[in-house]
């Protein structure tokens, strides 16, 4: 951790939590599944530099948000891409993903923990949240590539969802996930009201996306706007989630090639030529 370039606050939560809790690895190498990253040091890296291109662009980050949440603040929307860069990877600190289980895909959990933690320990505006909890799910493919033509969610994802955790069962979070995700929070000054990290997930979570596509909805039912109207705030939400999975890939990516060097992936090669052209 010497060589990388990470603020004073944060570097002391990761040797922290490096050393009390060594388990908590967000990324394996090789068949063997040998520890590679750990994932406090990895949320951080993803976190400084998530807010740092926040900060830089907060003008034309604030023109999608303000559209679609007029009375959001520069602040909230900033906080948001913070949580949703420390949040992205919470499905990887779960028995399912510690094992290797194939198939598993942590941006669903991860989405569904995130929403689960931000509609009952933040005071954060409910679209925002949904733009949040939408840019965690679709921050990896293959879910990115199967929405990025619609809203980024529909009925399938939540067809997907029952089947996924059918098939991998009840997903058990790690000891002290919780704990290390809150001391990160903290780093930030961004402190929930009641923080209540679930134990585990299953099935039952998938119904944040029936959750997602009713806010949707239920803003244009109180608002008395017609039905047809739906199409323009779908496009609301995509140029919301546009500019939030503009900041969070490309940290993501920068995050990575720091701990793990170069990535081979087709993904990441379009990741590394957008970065490269200043996205």
């Amino acid at each position: 951790m010497k060589d990388l370039d990470i603020n004073p606050n944060l570097a002391c939560v990761v040797k922290k939590w490096q050393e009390r809790a060594p388990h908590l690895i967000s990324y394996y190498e090789g068949e063997n599944r040998i520890p590679k990253e750990h994932f406090v040091l990895h949320a951080a890296l993803v976190s400084q530099c998530a807010r740092s291109i926040a900060e830089k662009r907060i003008s034309l980050l604030m023109r999608p948000i303000a559209r679609l949440e007029p009375k959001a603040s520069e602040k909230e929307a900033i906080d948001a891409i913070t949580l949703a860069a420390i949040l992205h990877d919470v499905g990887k600190l779960t028995d399912v993903y510690a094992k290797g289980s194939p198939g598993f895909r942590h941006e669903l959990v991860s989405a569904a923990t995130a929403y689960k933690l931000l509609s009952s320990a933040f005071n954060m505006p409910r679209r925002v949240l949904g733009v949040c909890t939408l840019s965690i799910l679709l921050h990896h493919p293959p879910l990115i590539f199967k929405h990025v033509k619609s809203l980024g969610i529909s009925e399938i994802t939540g067809d997907f969802c029952r089947y996924h955790f059918g098939r991998h069962g009840v997903v058990k979070f790690l000891d002290q996930a919780g704990e290390a995700i809150l001391d990160l929070l903290k780093a930030w000054n961004i402190r929930p009201k009641d923080w209540d990290f679930p134990q585990n997930l299953d099935r039952k979570c998938c119904f944040f996306i029936e959750k997602l596509i009713l806010m949707l909805n239920d803003h244009l039912e109180k608002e008395n706007k017609p039905k047809w109207r739906l199409d323009g705030v779908k496009v609301l939400f995509r140029g919301a989630v546009g500019a939030f999975l503009s900041i969070l890939i490309p940290s993501d990516y920068r995050a990575a090639i720091q701990v793990r060097g170069e990535k081979k992936s087709v993904f990441w090669k379009l990741v590394e030529k957008e970065v490269e052209r200043g996205w």
